[in-house]
């Protein structure tokens, strides 16, 4: 008996020598030991960052797919980048509120992981970090983090939920391709929701479930201003709808039938959705496009600047020179910000370098000049015209109200211009159309067209 009893002592003492014999250094004050599929990382410090080379990484404790469950001790300070990619038998993972990075590609195609719980230390999410993290549900990202890298939950297909907090500032692109499923959100930064559909695209959340988190939390403070475009969106059946600011409040660039219209803060339809592209070109002005051609209106729907000038490009206005630059066939120029028409150059094909000119005091004047550009094959002349209006003198014009046909009203494209239609066997009036079958064009006030200031 005796003998027996100091052989299982001595089997006690030496069992944990044997455990401690598998701990070996990751670097950097790290360690780590694998016991039964379970790997643990221990120590202070930070991990060292691995190379990834297609879908494998060479590793300390060699083949990632024997890790079943990954235990992260208090002390590790980050994630490394790599350090769990491709452990596709990994189904829980434990990360200390010491750690603050995860590392890019940390947890790629970590395919049997169902859910991960992010400490409220951790500060930036790498890119690609839960890439291909197939049966990955839900995702709380606490109110520490405040960078996600891009791709960081591509081709999560089964996540349905998510939390994203106001902390977060910097959202790569790509973050949530391929969540098909994914159908709530919990919360959701402001910045996002500022960006619009553009930004929503951009890192590929879905705009319903947007629109859902915005219905939800309607009452709350900072999202008061996006829950009209929520309703909008939601009753009005637009395609896309995007917010932009201006002095007087937020107004929204919307989508249908590939033609774009504006609508103000409180649902009012300022511009039909009858052009062909509208843009922001600076504070209080947008540039719109109908054939071709762009022009230049304020907010309330006023044209600044007529698309029957012909210009193929307007830039964006600059408040300093509170000018418009412009671009035509064969010219080049500026625009006030009352649409008087201030400079035209002439511009010639070839032409590579800077124009000057001289111009008399005259009201309108005519010079010439000579520019010579050095190239390996040689030099040429260009002759540039220049005309300055130092003047110049208004007149009304008609214009015809191109959104409307010249008619002044346009028919309800939904009802066939006849104020009703048949829906089954059911006769019922167009809403659109407010049920008359016509539509006043407000670009021209209702009229067949209106007289626009000229400057020659």
């Amino acid at each position: 008996m005796k003998r027996a009893f100091f052989i299982y002592l001595a089997l006690m003492t030496v069992a944990p020598l044997a455990v401690m014999a598998q701990k070996q250094s990751l670097g950097n004050g790290l360690y780590w030991e694998m016991n039964g599929g379970v790997l643990t990382i221990s120590g202070n410090g930070a991990m060292k960052d691995y190379n990834f080379g297609g879908d494998y990484v060479s590793m300390p404790w060699g083949d990632n797919k024997t890790v079943e469950k990954v235990v992260i001790e208090h002390g590790v300070t980050s994630i490394g980048a790599c350090a769990f990619h491709n452990c596709n038998k990994l189904t829980s993972v434990s990360i200390p509120k010491s750690v603050t990075s995860i590392g890019w590609h940390a947890f790629r195609r970590c395919e049997k992981l169902t859910s991960v719980s992010i400490p409220n230390s951790v500060t930036s999410i790498g890119g690609c970090a839960f890439e291909y993290c197939y049966n990955l549900t839900t995702v709380s990202i606490p109110n520490s983090v405040t960078s996600i890298g891009g791709d960081a939950f591509w081709g999560c297909e089964k996540l349905t939920s998510v939390s994203i907090p106001n902390s977060v500032t910097s959202i790569g692109g790509d973050a949530f391709w391929g969540c098909e499923k994914l159908t709530t959100i919990h919360s959701l930064p402001t910045f996002v929701l500022e960006g619009g559909e553009a930004k929503w695209r951009n890192i590929c959340l879905p705009k319903e479930a947007v629109y859902k988190y915005i219905a939800e939390h309607r009452n709350e403070e900072r999202l008061r201003p996006f829950v009209a475009a929520a309703d909008i969106w939601k009753n009005r059946g637009y395609s896309s709808i995007n917010s932009t600011k201006n002095g007087a409040g937020t107004y929204y660039i919307v989508t249908k039938n590939s033609h774009y219209g504006l609508v103000n803060a409180t649902g009012q339809e300022i511009v039909p959705t009858e052009l062909d592209k509208i843009e922001q070109c600076g504070k209080g002005f947008l540039r719109f496009k109908v054939n071709g051609y762009w022009g230049v209106m304020n907010y309330t729907g006023k044209i600044i600047i007529p698309t029957d000038r012909c210009y193929t490009k307007i830039g964006d206005y600059v408040s300093f020179t509170k000018r418009f630059v412009y671009e035509m066939d064969g010219y080049k120029g500026e625009c006030n910000n009352l649409g008087v028409q201030v400079s035209k150059i002439k511009t010639g094909s070839g032409s590579t370098s800077s124009n000057s000119s001289t111009t008399t005091s005259s009201s309108k004047s005519t010079a010439s000049s000579s520019n010579k550009n050095s190239s390996a094959s040689g030099s040429k002349t260009q002759t540039v015209v220049v005309e300055h209006r130092r003047d110049p003198v208004p007149f009304q014009q008609w214009q015809a109200c191109f959104a409307c046909g010249g008619m002044g009203t346009m028919g309800c494209d939904g009802c066939g211009g006849s104020g009703t239609r048949y829906v089954g066997d059911n006769l019922r009036r167009c809403s659109r159309c407010n049920g008359q079958g016509i539509i006043p064009c407000n670009i021209c006030y209702g009229n067949k067209g209106q007289y626009i200031t000229v400057y020659k």
